[in-house]
C-alpha cells in the first residue's frame, strides 16, 4: 500500500555537496518540515524558497499539505536526508528522501506514502482506468487523486520557461520548469509541471479515471 515519486531538481553546473537543500523544523505546534533554501555552490547563489514540500488532493476533491503532517523524525545519513512524517488524521506516513551523488549536477527527492492508522486503504487507477483497493476492506479508504511532489516558489529567481499550466495539449505532459538558473522536473513522462501565474513551481503526479 505505497505510492513512490521520485523528482529530480537539477542544478546546471557540477558540485560535490551531498545535499542543496537547507530543512530547518518549524517550531510552533506541530514540528513541520520546509524548504527553505536550495543551494546552487557552482554558481555561488543559495536561493531562498516559499511553500510545503508536497500537496495532495484526495477522496472528493479535498487537498492538504505537509503543513497538516507532523514531522516524526528526521535523520542525517550518509545519502542524503531522510524525514518522516506522519498524518493521524488522514492515516498516512510519508516517508522523505533528499539526496544527491558527488559529482552530479541535480539533487533528489522521493516521496513514499504508506496507510497508516484506522485510514488503511488507498484507492489508484489501474491501466485500465479502474480502481484498485488496497488494504483493510473494512476501513474507509482514501482515494489519492493528485501529488504534487514540489509545491515551491523560488522568491530569488523567476521562472523563465513552462508549459500553460492548463496542459491544453499532450505534448505539454512531463516538460521541465526552468528558473534563471534551476530545474525541476518528474521522472513519469505524464506528469504534470508548471508553474502559477505568480510563480509557484508545481510537479504534480495525477490519477486518471478514464
Amino acid at each position: 500500500m505505497r505510492l513512490r515519486l521520485s523528482s529530480p531538481l537539477v542544478l546546471p553546473v557540477r558540485h560535490t555537496q551531498s545535499r542543496g537543500r537547507d530543512f530547518p523544523i518549524i517550531a510552533g505546534g506541530q514540528g513541520r518540515l520546509q524548504t527553505t533554501h536550495i543551494a546552487n555552490p557552482g554558481a555561488g547563489r543559495s536561493l531562498r524558497t516559499i511553500g510545503p514540500e508536497f500537496l495532495i488532493t484526495y477522496d472528493s476533491g479535498q487537498t492538504a499539505t505537509s503543513d497538516a503532517f507532523e514531522v516524526k523524525s528526521v535523520t542525517q545519513a550518509a545519502d542524503g536526508l531522510h524525514a518522516v512524517l506522519e498524518s493521524s488524521g488522514l492515516g498516512l506516513r510519508a516517508e522523505i528522501v533528499y539526496s544527491s551523488a558527488p559529482h552530479k549536477a541535480w539533487l533528489y527527492k522521493q516521496i513514499m506514502f504508506t496507510n497508516i492508522g484506522t485510514r488503511s486503504q488507498v484507492q489508484l487507477g489501474n491501466e485500465k482506468g479502474g480502481e484498485v483497493q488496497l488494504g483493510n476492506e473494512n476501513s474507509r479508504g482514501l482515494l489519492l487523486r493528485t501529488v504534487e511532489v514540489e509545491h515551491l516558489k523560488v522568491t530569488d529567481e523567476c521562472v523563465t520557461s513552462a508549459v500553460d499550466p492548463a496542459f491544453p495539449a499532450v505534448g505539454d505532459w512531463g516538460q521541465p520548469v526552468f528558473t534563471e538558473s534551476l530545474w525541476f522536473g518528474l521522472e513519469f513522462p505524464a506528469a504534470r509541471s508548471s508553474a502559477t501565474p505568480d510563480g509557484v513551481v508545481f510537479l504534480r503526479h495525477i490519477r486518471e479515471s478514464s
